[in-house]
């Protein structure tokens, strides 16, 4: 097994998310990496700022049950260029984000998704 440093356990696992700026109208849709329940890092197209608050929908499947929600806000915590994709997707970042706010389905979800 694989030690981690972060306090909560991540899953190594793609998932699409769609993504928009909390009071902006910037919108990026992109490709999840890892997920807690903490946060998560994905690829995505568009660049948003190391600090903004981010509006997520998140769709993960765990066997033939898809799992959806859109009530998901965070934080950016960082943010990469990804210079060297080429690919179909354009996923021209790297962004982590953590959790700032989970709706009731969203912490179940992800609880029973990430164990």
């Amino acid at each position: 097994m694989i030690k981690q440093r972060r306090k909560t356990f991540r899953i190594e696992k793609n998932f699409p998310i769609f993504c928009c700026s909390v009071g902006k109208s910037l919108l990026g849709k992109g490709i999840g990496r890892n997920i807690s329940r903490g946060g998560l890092s994905m690829e995505i197209e568009s660049c948003f700022s190391r600090g903004e608050d981010v509006e997520m929908e998140v769709y993960l499947s765990s066997g033939k049950k898809t799992f959806y929600s859109t009530e998901v806000i965070g934080k950016v915590i960082w943010v990469k260029k990804n210079d060297g994709y080429q690919g179909d997707f354009c996923n021209n970042y790297f962004m982590g984000v953590r959790f700032l706010e989970k709706d009731k389905e969203a912490n179940e979800m992800l609880a029973s998704f990430i164990k």
